[in-house]
């Protein structure tokens, strides 16, 4: 899996016309399992490629667990030394939920 990650590295720094140590991703860290392997796997490669690695988190408030989500995140940055943004986003209606929230973390 690392390696299918470090190659798409490589094809996307070589897509700008860079080296992979010039790059600057900034992951969109939601906390779950998904991003959270997503997240170990990058700093892994960061640690030999010395690329730029950056944390967001999009805090929608929706469930009474969010505010614990988003101080996990904070807190595997931290650890990992990663720089970490976090943001909150309100929506006035929760009508097509998945969609606004998509369309705002898009800004």
């Amino acid at each position: 899996m690392i390696k299918l990650l470090e190659n798409k590295l490589y094809e996307y720094s070589e897509e700008l016309n860079t080296s992979i140590d010039k790059l600057s991703i900034l992951l969109s860290f939601s906390g779950g399992i998904d991003s959270t392997v997503l997240a170990y796997l990058l700093i892994e490669l960061k640690r030999s490629h010395s690329f730029k690695l950056n944390l967001i988190h999009f805090n929608h408030r929706t469930h009474n667990k969010s505010s614990h989500i988003e101080h996990f995140c904070r807190m595997f940055a931290r650890k990992n030394k990663i720089h970490f943004y976090s943001m909150e986003l309100f929506f006035k209606t929760k009508h097509n939920f998945e969609s606004s929230a998509r369309n705002k973390r898009y800004f």
